[in-house]
């Protein structure tokens, strides 16, 4: 945001909005830094829910609490094709919890409480 020229909103719909926790991109869009960064991405938009940690990508494309997420592998599935929650359960639930406590901390709204 900050080389987009633009502010961060401090407010949705009569809601606060907590500060933006970011790093920049651009030394890595540049080229200019090339070591792996070892960060979580975490986001909610919608009825789109996801975190990115490693190799790994939990997902949710619905507001339906009784769906379940759906968990992909990035190093073997680029495009998530094969969802291995059902084999990988542990991975899934680590990374769930990890959404579910960054959702509570910023607030996310709509809190998706039974997901």
């Amino acid at each position: 945001m900050i080389n987009a020229s633009t502010e961060y909103p401090s407010g949705f719909n009569g809601n606060r909005i907590k500060s933006l926790e970011s790093i920049s991109l651009l030394s890595y869009i540049q080229a200019k830094e090339t070591e792996q960064m070892n960060r979580s991405f975490i986001a909610s938009m919608k009825n789109h829910s996801s975190i990115r940690s490693g190799d790994w990508n939990l997902v949710t494309n619905n507001d339906h609490s009784d769906e379940p997420w759906e968990l992909y592998n990035f190093s073997d599935d680029r495009c998530d094709v094969h969802n291995v929650a059902s084999q990988l359960p542990e991975i899934a639930e680590q990374l769930h919890n990890r959404w579910m406590q960054w959702a509570r901390d910023v607030n996310a709204i709509p809190f998706p409480e039974n997901r």
